[in-house]
């Protein structure tokens, strides 16, 4: 799969892991389900957080 780069930096549909954080906003609550579909021979989505 190729990776989205804007003109500024940006990317789209890119995962990025940062670790050594402290501190930050806290995570909402986790949802009552997760729904994972198979398409094509692809899963949707590629990734949950």
């Amino acid at each position: 799969q190729e990776i989205a780069v804007s003109e500024t930096g940006g990317l789209r549909s890119t995962v990025v892991f940062i670790e050594g954080i402290e501190q930050g906003k806290p995570w909402p609550d986790e949802p009552e389900g997760y729904t994972l579909t198979q398409e094509d021979c692809t899963f949707a989505p590629h990734v949950q957080v």
